[in-house]
């Protein structure tokens, strides 16, 4: 059997005194096996998160902004477990400037993503959720603003219950602002 570990020395000194060495050993495993880019447009574009699913695919959340500080576009795109493109351009959940945040699977291959729906809509921002399906299809939309203030959506967790979990903040709650999580 070959080790798979690679050793390095290095020397260090300290004011013009030989302090010791140190050895590492690295695992190449720990090196990149794919990088994968994506360029949706010619405007200002960003990756918020991701999430790897039982079989290696992974989820990203991204998005993109056509006229900056305005117009905000989302993006949810699969690729497989070698990097490769399986899907994008997920349709916005509401008429307005929508940005994605957050992304979780479940055990069912399932995906779910949180974000901010409305910024640039007549009533304020609200939270949004969506569940896909590993295929593309959205499965549901729920859109979250209990009163008239701002909320922003960030994160989304879920359990081995099916329990979906999401995390933001309510601009103007308490002092200033105030963090936000739903079950």
């Amino acid at each position: 059997m070959q080790n798979k570990f690679f050793n390095i020395t290095v020397n260090v000194s300290c004011k013009n005194e030989n302090c010791g060495s140190i050895k590492v050993s690295l695992d190449p495993e720990l090196f990149s096996r794919w990088v994968s880019s994506r360029d949706l447009t010619t405007g200002y574009e960003y990756g918020h998160d991701i999430a790897v699913d039982s079989q290696g695919n992974s989820y990203v959340t991204s998005g993109y902004c056509l006229s900056c500080p305005f117009d905000y576009e989302m993006d949810i795109f699969k690729l497989n477990n070698n990097g490769n493109f399986l899907w994008g351009n997920v349709s916005n959940p509401t008429q307005y400037d929508d940005e994605v945040n957050g992304v979780a699977t479940d055990l069912q291959g399932n995906v779910y993503v949180a974000g901010t729906s409305g910024g640039g809509g007549p009533t304020g921002s609200s939270i949004y959720t969506m569940k896909l399906n590993s295929s593309k299809s959205v499965l549901w939309v729920n859109i979250t603003r209990p009163d008239s203030l701002d909320y922003l959506g960030s994160d989304i967790a879920t359990d081995s219950n099916g329990n979906v979990y999401v995390t933001g903040t309510c601009q103007g709650c308490g002092s200033g602002g105030a963090i936000y999580t739903m079950k």
